[in-house]
């Protein structure tokens, strides 16, 4: 059987999140269309062991196989040479900045802790923080209203069910016995 052109052959694999997001970007600018195998099963493995134990790997139509090679080839190597960073300076800990705060645009270094996903600044993570504190107060109340429904509730209704029973007479084994209505 000749080989398809459209037949999906493995490119690469993929085990770092970072890698992923830059192999997916040059090949959507350059017009490749791939398909990830592998990429959500990685989620279903508690914490971050399922980036290291599934393997993702990206597919390509064997007729694109020789552009998305030259795709990933020509893709630019971050640097800080040039760039608009270059002369920059973290206001905090006066370092050369290596990102900018997503929300407001201040200088950020690489002894910022915001640097991840989203470079956010100290300022601003905090106002998102204090942004947040109604959802956490909405989810402790619920919190507290669950373990009173779910654990507190049926103790206080045995107890109830046993304090009544002992005010009817029913100390003895068996169904429970209503009083008798007086014979005239």
């Amino acid at each position: 059987m000749p080989d398809e052109p459209d037949e999906p052959v493995p490119l690469l694999s993929v085990h770092d999140e970072a890698d992923l997001i830059a192999v997916r970007a040059a090949l959507e600018a350059a017009g490749v269309s791939f398909v990830l195998q592998g990429e959500h099963h990685a989620s279903l493995m508690p914490g971050f062991a399922g980036s290291f134990v599934i393997e993702r790997k990206v597919l390509v139509a064997r007729s694109d196989l020789d552009r998305a090679r030259a795709a990933l080839a020509a893709t630019p190597q971050p640097t800080t040479e040039g760039s608009p960073l270059s002369d920059a300076v973290c206001p905090v800990h006066e370092r050369q900045a290596l990102s900018t705060c997503s929300r407001c645009g201040t200088f950020l270094c690489a002894d910022c802790h915001a640097l991840g996903d989203r470079a956010v600044c100290e300022e601003c993570a905090g106002k998102e923080a204090e942004a947040l504190r109604p959802v956490r107060d909405r989810l402790a109340a619920r919190r507290r209203t669950f373990v009173f429904v779910w654990l507190l509730a049926p103790l206080l209704l045995a107890l109830a069910a046993a304090l009544l029973g002992r005010t009817l007479g029913c100390d003895e084994p068996g169904p429970p016995r209503l009083p008798q209505r007086p014979r005239w």
